[in-house]
């Protein structure tokens, strides 16, 4: 087991005019501290997701909800846009045109179906918010 750390990455979208640090990213939200912690287990080799030992995900979701949840832990982020995770060279999307939003919305489905302290919600246009409603912990297993 490694802790992960990623190096650069996604990136916070500035909208139109303003300045290149988006108001999100100089107010980072606070984390979450209050009960008991999860541990949130990545495998490299599939791209699944096991959270306290129960499987979630696997794939594309899989890898996308990794990725959030380590900016989450290292940048404090909770907003993110579809644009940037479609662009984000780290995630290895396919190249040719796939959906992406049918695979948030079946990785929100099974945040939902399985676990009340990750949520990913749609907050606009293209949008997503992470909200973690306790302690995370991101384990990278070999």
């Amino acid at each position: 087991m490694i802790a992960v750390g990623f190096a650069g990455g996604m990136e916070p979208a500035a909208a139109p005019g303003s300045s290149s640090v988006p108001a999100a990213a100089q107010h980072a939200p606070a984390m979450a501290t209050d009960g008991a912690g999860i541990t949130v287990r990545y495998f490299p080799s599939d791209d699944s997701v096991f959270i306290d030992d129960a499987y979630l995900i696997k794939g594309v979701p899989g890898r996308i909800l990794q990725k959030l949840l380590q900016l989450y832990l290292e940048q404090h982020r909770q907003e993110f846009t579809n644009k940037e995770i479609r662009h984000d060279p780290s995630l290895k999307l396919p190249e040719f045109q796939d959906n992406l939003e049918a695979r948030l919305i079946l990785l929100r489905r099974r945040l939902e179906e399985r676990t009340d302290v990750v949520r990913l919600d749609h907050v606009g246009r293209g949008r997503l918010r992470l909200s973690v409603g306790r302690p995370v912990r991101l384990k990278v297993e070999a």
